[in-house]
């Protein structure tokens, strides 16, 4: 593609994005160009991570982010202390790891942010915690808003997280996929679930058609 009509088609997709038509996709498409000109769109330090079919295995990586530093929330392509928290929790046979900050509240995983579902309702710590704005992050939201799905951003600790029916990550590089184990805690994701419901509607929102949308209460 050259160069000028690369700079159609984003104007034509950033039109889209700010008049309202079909924003989630738009993004994505944005997101995927800008990363192929090298842009950071969310931490890619995976090699590149291969996601297994049965889902996701997470730990508690034992390092700690300061949400004081002045690199914390920006979309850069300095992640040592994430490459070190994935590298331990592979070293423990796990894929993922979840990040703490100093204070001891959720932050996201290594390489993606982290939604989890209790009683019906999506939970993921606020960017205060030191979370990435992340492309993916923002379609969940969109997503859950589209389908009734009630979504809170919060500051929380790892007992929130231990008790969470269903856990998913979220990147530009995994899309939305789901955590079957949890420091050897187990969990299925039904058709019909919540986060069964945010994946199926992003993967179609994706793909560039139009899930159907679920009915209010």
């Amino acid at each position: 593609m050259s160069d000028q009509d690369r700079e159609i088609l984003l104007a034509a997709l950033e039109d889209r994005r700010v008049k309202g038509e079909d924003p989630c996709f738009s993004r994505l498409q944005l997101g995927a160009m800008r990363a192929e000109e090298g842009v950071p769109i969310e931490p890619d330090i995976s090699d590149v991570q291969k996601v297994p079919v049965s889902g996701l295995s997470l730990a508690v990586s034992p390092y700690r982010v300061n949400t004081s530093s002045p690199t914390t929330g920006i979309k850069s392509l300095n992640y040592l202390d994430r490459i070190l928290s994935r590298d331990e929790a592979r070293s423990r046979d796990f894929d993922e790891a979840v990040v703490l900050n100093e204070r001891g509240e959720i932050v996201s995983a290594t390489t993606a942010n982290i939604f989890w579902s209790k009683n019906g309702t999506l939970h993921t710590p606020n960017l205060s915690s030191g979370a990435l704005a992340g492309v993916t992050r923002e379609c969940v939201m969109e997503i859950a808003e589209r389908h009734f799905v009630p979504l809170l951003e919060g500051v929380y600790e790892m007992n929130d997280l231990t008790d969470a029916d269903q856990i998913f990550l979220t990147s530009s590089v995994i899309g939305v996929t789901p955590v079957t184990t949890f420091d050897f805690r187990r969990y299925a994701i039904e058709s019909g679930s919540v986060c069964g419901i945010i994946r199926d509607a992003f993967e179609s929102t994706a793909r560039g058609s139009s899930p159907a949308v679920r009915e209010g209460p």
